[in-house]
């Protein structure tokens, strides 16, 4: 297969160790050692302002643009920006793959005279794509399973849910089955039942939480039986760790035995990164397992959390899109879902 028109963006809010990997398992799935990220130019102006320039000719070209777009705002317009450039520079398909975008949590209207952001944000990314004929997205678990929804473009849904419950068992052990899987709210119930069947499981426990404001959750009870057990509490994302942290010291009340997080996108905003080492220090939280989906390498992490590369993950998606073949050829969440 001739693959000189595929070609890869990586924008600069992608992990070092996401683009090392990603254009690694490339070149491999490609069977060549040619494929290269795209240049580009970032303009930085005095007043805050960016401006993004591709520095070669895309003109009838297969381009992925690589780009998480967690806060602050810069990060976005670049992507945005990218998107825009690309498709007048009159690629031939243009994919945008995102490892995390923000606002999508707020996908519904759940009090009076509030925006959807979630649909704003992604019309926006289609929007800046509307000079390419082909155009199509690529989240990889995003908050809330009707985000692809809100786009009139064709959508690729990612999960690491695989790679993540591998590194648990090579962690703990293959009795991790012995266990229990806690689902920290209503929200993360079906994400805890595919991380049971990953995982061997045959028990999961579920949080309950009250929110005093937005990203204030208390969590007041855990239900199901714990107590003797190791457990490994999944999540899509790890902001100021306020829901994670409560579900964890009530896991370690409740006398479970070796305790592990589990989440895809690690935001660690406000003090979370001093929750955990506080948490880590009193319980029995062993480990918190995150992907590289934000790029947290310049951040001086706690021993305990370990970052688990999702660049290959990213590649076998790029590639399968590029050749015509099907996203569930990719195990992950959907694992169990017959193949199409």
């Amino acid at each position: 297969m001739d693959t000189r028109s595929l070609k890869i963006l990586t924008g600069p809010a992608c992990a070092p160790s996401l683009v090392r990997n990603l254009f690694t398992s490339i070149n491999q799935l490609a069977d060549r050692q040619g494929i290269t990220p795209v240049p580009y130019t970032c303009v930085d102006f005095k007043d805050g302002e960016v401006l993004m320039q591709i520095d070669v000719n895309v003109r009838n070209g297969n381009l992925f643009v690589v780009q998480p777009a967690p806060m602050p705002d810069r990060n976005l317009m670049v992507l945005k920006q990218l998107l825009m450039a690309a498709s007048l520079g009159s690629v031939d398909s243009l994919t945008a793959v995102i490892p995390y975008l923000a606002y999508l949590r707020q996908d519904r209207k759940d009090r009076p005279r509030v925006p959807i952001t979630a649909k704003m944000v992604i019309q926006e990314l289609v929007l800046a794509m509307d000079a390419s004929a082909r155009k199509h997205l690529m989240f990889l678990h995003p908050h809330s399973s009707i985000v692809p929804g809100f786009a009139n473009v064709p959508v690729d849904v990612l999960y690491p849910s695989d790679i993540l419950a591998e590194r648990i068992v090579t962690t703990h052990g293959p009795n991790i089955s012995d266990g229990v899987v806690v689902s920290p709210d209503a929200g993360a119930a079906k994400l805890a039942q595919i991380y049971m069947r990953l995982l061997g499981m045959s028990r999961i426990a579920f949080g309950f939480k009250l929110r005093t404001a937005d990203d204030q959750p208390e969590i007041v009870e855990v239900s199901g039986e714990v107590e003797g057990m190791p457990t490994v509490v999944v999540d899509d994302m790890m902001d100021t760790g306020g829901t994670m942290c409560g579900v964890i010291d009530r896991l370690h009340n409740r006398g479970a035995t070796d305790i592990y997080a589990c989440v895809t996108h690690g935001i660690f905003a406000d003090r979370c990164l001093d929750r955990l080492v506080e948490l880590k220090a009193r319980t029995n939280l062993r480990k918190v397992f995150v992907t590289n989906s934000i790029n947290n390498e310049n951040r001086e992490l706690p021993e305990f959390i370990e970052v688990v590369d999702i660049g290959q993950r990213i590649a076998q998606a790029i590639w399968l899109n590029f050749i015509g073949g099907s996203i569930s050829e990719i195990a992950g969440a959907f694992a169990n879902h017959k193949k199409s």
